[in-house]
């Protein structure tokens, strides 16, 4: 299974994917695209990956976006963890 971070990597970088975003419906900046490793790709960047990584496919970035969704702690385990130390 590839990771958030391996389509990242894949479809050029951080750089690449804000820059041919520029032209998309909803274009977005290299910093945003950092932060899909801990929140996960919007759906309305799919299209745009699918384009920079020909091979890549919805089913591809729906599991990645539900595996860091199960290894995210819940907001009630942070705070029990927040409150513990």
């Amino acid at each position: 299974m590839m990771t958030v971070s391996e389509i990242i990597r894949n479809a050029g970088g951080a750089t690449r994917i804000a820059r041919e975003s520029q032209n998309s419906r909803k274009p977005v900046k290299r910093g945003t695209v950092h932060h899909w490793r801990f929140r996960g790709i919007d759906e309305v960047h799919w299209p745009l990956l699918m384009r920079l990584i020909p091979d890549l496919t919805v089913q591809q970035i729906y599991d990645a976006n539900r595996e860091l969704e199960r290894r995210r702690p819940s907001r009630r385990r942070r705070a029990e963890y927040m409150s513990a130390a």
